[in-house]
C-alpha cells in the first residue's frame, strides 16, 4: 500500500471566495485542506463538503499574534466519486477580508473500506525569521501521510526538506507541504523573504483496511 496524490494542487484565493472545487478520483480518497484569512481574530472553524464528502476533522484554527492571519488544516474521506464543493465556517462575518484554501486529494489505493487514521497532529507559531517552522510529528508506523501548511506575514518559499513535496499559492503564498511515506519524526521547514513570522498546521495520516476480529465458535467440545 501507497499513499500517492490525485488531482492536482488545490488552490483558491480572493476578497470573495467562499467555497473550493474538488474532484474526487476514489472512493476512500481523503481531502487535506488548509483554510486561511489574512485576519488574526477571523479565523476559519469548520469545513464542509458535498457529494457524499464525510465529516471533516481539524487541527486549528491558530491565529498570529505578530500579524494578521490565522488558519486551521481540515480533513475528510470522501464517499463518492466526481465533484465536490467545499466550504469553510469562519468564527465572525468574513466580509471583504482576504481568505483561501489550500491542499491536496490523496489516494492509497483501498478503496471505499479505507480506514484513515489520525497517528499525530499539531500547530506551531514562528517568530520571527527567514525559515518557517511546521509541526514536528513522530509516525507510529512507516508509510503514513505527513500533509501540513505554513501561513507566513511574508513572502513564503517553498522548501527543501529530504523527501517532503511544496507547493505555495498565489496570494498569500502559503506553503502546503507533504511527504507521502513518512516514518519516524517529520519536521519539515520552508522558508520566507524577508523575515516574518509565521503559524503552520500539520497531521500524519496512517491508512489501511478494517481488521476483522477472529471468528469464535460458539460450539465446543470433543468430536
Amino acid at each position: 500500500m501507497a499513499i500517492t496524490t490525485t488531482g492536482s494542487f488545490l488552490n483558491a484565493n480572493s476578497t470573495t471566495v467562499s467555497t473550493i472545487a474538488v474532484t474526487v478520483a476514489n472512493v476512500g480518497d481523503i481531502v487535506v485542506m488548509f483554510a486561511a484569512t489574512a485576519s488574526a481574530t477571523i479565523t476559519p472553524t469548520g469545513m464542509s463538503g458535498t457529494n457524499s464528502m464525510g465529516a471533516f476533522s481539524t487541527t486549528g484554527p491558530i491565529a498570529s499574534g505578530a500579524f494578521a492571519g490565522s488558519g486551521a488544516l481540515f480533513w475528510a474521506k470522501a464517499g463518492a466519486t466526481g465533484s465536490s464543493t467545499l466550504t469553510a465556517t469562519y468564527s465572525a462575518a468574513i466580509g471583504s477580508t482576504q481568505r483561501e484554501f489550500d491542499g491536496w486529494m490523496f489516494t492509497a489505493g483501498l478503496g471505499a473500506a479505507t480506514v484513515w487514521t489520525v497517528d499525530a497532529q499539531g500547530t506551531t507559531s514562528n517568530a520571527s525569521s527567514t525559515t518557517m517552522t511546521y509541526p514536528s510529528l513522530v509516525a507510529s508506523g512507516t508509510g503514513e501521510l505527513y500533509a501540513g501548511c505554513a501561513l507566513p506575514q511574508a513572502q513564503g518559499l517553498d522548501g527543501a526538506t529530504s523527501g517532503f513535496l511544496y507547493n505555495h499559492d498565489t496570494a498569500f503564498t502559503n506553503v502546503f507541504a507533504y511527504r507521502l511515506n513518512s516514518s519516524g519524526t517529520s519536521n519539515p521547514t520552508a522558508g520566507q523573504t524577508p523575515a516574518g513570522a509565521a503559524v503552520a498546521a500539520a497531521v500524519l495520516l496512517s491508512a489501511g483496511l478494517p481488521s476483522n476480529p477472529p471468528f469464535i465458535s460458539q460450539y465446543s467440545g470433543r468430536w
